[in-house]
């Protein structure tokens, strides 16, 4: 993968993730959960876990 591509995903989940904690309706929050995890599926494994642990 390339680099951009992976600070890309990584900061498309960050945002997304942050858009969860600010959301106030149930089903928006779990849209943006499930834009996060899309946006880390497309990242190694490693580097999935170190954004799961700053969450």
């Amino acid at each position: 993968m390339l680099e951009d591509d992976s600070t890309y995903f990584t900061r498309r989940a960050e945002a997304e993730l942050e858009q969860a904690q600010r959301a106030t309706k149930p089903e928006v929050v779990r849209v943006h959960f499930m834009l996060a995890e899309a946006y880390l599926e497309r990242l190694q494994p490693d580097a999935r876990a170190s954004i799961e642990q700053r969450t």
